[in-house]
């Protein structure tokens, strides 16, 4: 049987939003899911979140395993979004950012130290920034495909030792910062797949575990003479 609940979300700066979410238990656990509307708008980062929950008997904020954001107009992820859920172990974002453009912080994601995949699409991402997912020292699997990314910071990776899984796929990515790679010595799959890369980087070839790399539809001149 589902059970579905509802907790409100208030953001005030100038202003406050109420934000619904509804939890349901569904085959990827407790998940807490919310459809997006032109009401829902988080743009000042002096915004203030108060989430408050209103769950059923026998649930609380530690049973939240998921979350599902589709279509929500968003700026960035507030960091007060997820610290009541100590135990998340998948986010999904999709669908943001076409009114306005969205971006990730550094900080939006500090509590989530048990989060497992983190997936972030058709969202208009232009750039990855600096440790933007350092807390997440668990996460697996993380795709960033269907966005429109250019650039990618050196330390973007950072703390994401045991990440076995990338997707950067369908972006604008022309080239990778040196030593980008470095901070996912457990990687075992990339997919980089229609992008405007001219070369793939060859620094690939130290990550000892790598055995599945996608790079077709770019604009490869030649391929290096590495083995992986």
């Amino acid at each position: 049987m589902i059970r579905v609940l509802a907790f409100v979300a208030i953001l005030a700066s100038a202003f406050s939003v109420d934000i619904p979410f509804y939890f349901l238990e569904e085959f990827l656990g407790y998940t807490g899911r919310i459809v997006g509307s032109d009401h829902y708008v988080i743009s000042q980062v002096n915004q203030t979140i108060n989430v408050i929950p209103d769950h059923k008997p026998g649930f609380g904020n530690g049973d939240v395993a998921t979350f599902v954001l589709h279509n929500t107009l968003m700026n960035f992820i507030p960091t007060q979004l997820f610290i009541a859920f100590p135990n998340i172990k998948s986010i999904r974002f999709d669908g943001h950012g076409t009114k306005p453009e969205f971006a990730l912080t550094t900080n939006a994601f500090v509590n989530c130290l048990r989060l497992q995949s983190l997936y972030v699409s058709s969202s208009e991402l232009k750039s990855i920034p600096s440790g933007f997912a350092q807390y997440c020292i668990n996460m697996r699997f993380l795709s960033l495909g269907s966005n429109k990314i250019r650039f990618i910071s050196k330390n973007a990776f950072l703390g994401l030792s045991k990440l076995e899984e990338l997707s950067l796929r369908e972006n604008l990515i022309s080239s990778f910062t040196p030593q980008v790679f470095l901070n996912l010595p457990n990687l075992r799959k990339i997919n980089v797949a229609r992008n405007f890369l001219t070369a793939i980087p060859t620094e690939l070839a130290s990550l000892p575990y790598l055995y599945y790399y996608e790079f077709s539809y770019n604009k490869l001149k030649s391929l290096p003479e590495i083995q992986f």
